[in-house]
């Protein structure tokens, strides 16, 4: 707990120091013989949580007759409460990280303009561990916000890399509210029962997942949690979800290095069901930033042509320079570790469906091709593929006794030993549990 203790510390003096450098908090101080004042540095702002904003000099709280909050020409949403010398301000959902936003106070003919900047992370003591959450960051490349968990005793080393440990967030079900998947991705992040949480407990490595949408408008557009064909054709803030997750992973592994870890420039990576989905297909299209990948799924062959059927995303890699604008990276691919698993009752892995962007003579051949039953039988066609296409030495495959479409303790400290066997420059494979329990 000590170590804890001193882990918040840092934490904590960490983010004055980027607040400091950013600038210092300072009072405006308006002239009473001008309608307009402006304050020379901004102060600094929480991006998630609430915020006081001393008043400016002279002001009576009798005297406002309103306030707003602005980004430039838009009109901001915030929660604004007051006392007698300040402004609480709490926003709705989060600020932008590194913005600058205007408070305006209007009182009578005067109208106050203070300018503030959003610059701290929200940071939590967890059971085990920190948690940090990161706001969307449009400039460096993501839309959204992701969290990153240090384990508790995560020590710092001169000569000891840390590695990244990523587990895209799966909510399982749509909304239109981005804090319900926010919700889910926190839960995640703080589950020992989470795939992600438990290797990166036990290994002492931070572990990182991002809060990505998955709209309930037109939901049938795009499965955005699974990474599938919709999803790499969407548009707006939701556009290229891989790319958006590239940019988290640089992001993080620069927070982390501020604070004084040594970080590897490739990432250990899990999912389960549909995050599997997303990790498969992820490393498939970045394999360069991929060190091993342990998934309850496996979705995306690296061939253009599997026994005369095309496949194309997001089944395989035909038409991937479509999507990405590169050539799949075969090098680097065959570097991945991978390991692949499935419980001997789950019954989840179906016929594909025609996917949005996906016609139904594309689909029927795919589903010809990888068989319309469904379990262990299909599995065990889909290792029949990987040893076919001569990836059996970087892939294994793995079932598990008695369990459906869930993950087990064993499992868990399977994944764990995995990536521990795989933190070298050998792709090494494991002795799994035969039993899930």
């Amino acid at each position: 707990m000590k170590r804890l203790l001193s882990l918040v510390l840092t934490l904590v003096l960490l983010f004055s120091f980027v607040v400091f450098a950013q600038g210092n908090a300072a009072t405006p101080t308006p002239k009473t013989t001008s309608a307009d004042n402006k304050a020379s540095q901004p102060i600094p702002i929480n991006c998630f949580e609430s915020s006081e904003i001393p008043l400016p000099e002279g002001l009576k709280i009798k005297e406002i007759e309103g306030i707003s909050m602005s980004k430039g020409s838009d009109f901001i949403p915030v929660k604004i409460e007051i006392n007698e010398e300040a402004l609480i301000i709490t926003p709705t959902e989060y600020f932008e990280y590194d913005q600058e936003y205007s408070v305006r106070i209007f009182a009578g003919t005067k109208k106050y303009d203070i300018k503030v900047k959003a610059v701290d992370y929200q940071t939590t003591l967890s059971y085990d561990g920190i948690i940090i959450k990161v706001p969307p960051k449009k400039e460096s490349g993501f839309n959204f916000p992701y969290y990153i968990y240090l384990p508790e005793d995560m020590e710092k080393s001169k000569t000891q890399k840390k590695r990244l440990i990523v587990e895209p967030n799966n909510t399982g079900s749509v909304s239109d509210l981005l804090g319900y998947h926010d919700e889910a991705a926190k839960r995640m992040i703080e589950s020992n029962g989470a795939p992600g949480h438990y290797a990166a407990y036990n290994l002492k490595y931070p572990f990182m997942v991002p809060v990505f949408p998955r709209p309930m408008t037109n939901w049938w557009e795009a499965y955005t949690h699974a990474l599938d064909r919709g999803a790499m054709m969407l548009e707006g803030e939701a556009e290229r979800l891989d790319l958006q997750l590239l940019a988290m992973i640089k992001d993080a592994n620069k927070i982390l290095t501020r604070m004084g870890y040594k970080m590897e420039s490739k990432i250990f990576m899990t999912g389960f069901s549909a995050s599997g989905q997303f990790t498969n297909r992820f490393a498939t299209l970045h394999p360069e930033v991929v060190k091993a990948i342990a998934v309850g799924n496996f979705t995306m062959y690296p061939t253009a042509k599997l026994n005369g059927v095309t496949l194309n995303y997001p089944w395989g890699i035909a038409d991937i320079k479509k999507y990405t604008g590169k050539e799949f990276n075969k090098t680097e691919y065959d570097k991945i570790a991978q390991f692949c698993y499935i419980g001997d009752q789950d019954q989840n892995d179906q016929p594909y469906n025609v996917d949005f962007g996906t016609t139904e003579e594309e689909t029927k051949a795919v589903n010809d091709l990888f068989g319309y039953d469904y379990g262990v039988t299909k599995w065990n066609r889909k290792w029949k593929f990987v040893q076919q296409l001569g990836y059996d030495k970087s892939i294994q495959f793995h079932t598990y006794r008695g369990i459906g479409h869930s993950v087990s303790e064993n499992i868990l400290k399977d994944i764990l030993e995995f990536f521990k066997a795989n933190n070298g420059d050998k792709i090494v494979k494991i002795k799994a549990h035969i039993n899930a329990f």
